[in-house]
């Protein structure tokens, strides 16, 4: 195993730099096609997990907030990584998706839970503050983050909704309603408006009963 790392280094260092990452995505595929993902994912994290510690982490990111050069390093970094990764996102998903759902989601809600009450106070100055204007700022970022957005909207409300207790979401929802029409409502003619409640009350009146 030591002697064909030895031999892969050596043949990838071969290469120009700049044509390294391109060679690596090609190879891909075929050095991860006879590899258990969903087997050795988890053993990679685990590993990890041991290996990455909150103090470590604290202590990274400390130096990194004080050290120009790391902090362009860590830059540059996440630029490629940002360029590479429509194409890496398309390579991995079939392998990804299955991972995500039956291994990595479940141990991410384990984790993060513990997080949430102090993230739901946290997330309306994050988003007011650092998201809207990144949006309003990037046309790219505002297409792709308000689509999975509209995407999941519906998926919450089919599948996490109902799991709130009744009177609780009896009530949420009358908030909810009110919070959505009142951002349908810039832009609209009084014509429009009019329309949208009748067509809104008639909608509702067809999925409650």
């Amino acid at each position: 195993m030591g002697m064909m790392n030895a031999m892969m280094n050596g043949m990838i260092k071969a290469f120009p730099p700049d044509e390294r990452e391109e060679i690596m995505l090609k190879m891909m595929p075929e050095m991860m096609k006879d590899i258990d993902i969903k087997r050795l994912m988890p053993d990679m994290l685990k590993e990890m997990g041991q290996l990455i510690t909150l103090f470590s982490v604290y202590i990274f990111l400390s130096t990194a907030i004080k050290d120009e050069e790391l902090k362009g390093i860590l830059i540059e970094a996440r630029n490629k990584m940002k360029n590479k990764m429509p194409e890496m996102m398309k390579m991995m998903q079939p392998l990804m998706q299955p991972l995500m759902e039956e291994k990595m989601m479940p141990a991410m809600m384990e984790f993060m839970s513990p997080m949430m009450p102090m993230m739901k106070d946290m997330m309306p100055a994050i988003l007011e503050k650092s998201m809207i204007p990144k949006l309003k700022e990037k046309p790219d970022i505002k297409e792709n983050m308000l689509g999975m957005m509209q995407t999941m909207f519906s998926h919450c409300s089919v599948n996490m909704v109902p799991l709130i207790d009744k009177d609780d979401r009896i009530d949420f929802i009358k908030k909810f309603f009110g919070t959505l029409a009142h951002s349908a409502a810039p832009e609209m003619s009084a014509q429009e408006k009019n329309s949208f409640i009748n067509e809104s009350i008639q909608i509702m009146e067809e999925s409650i009963r």
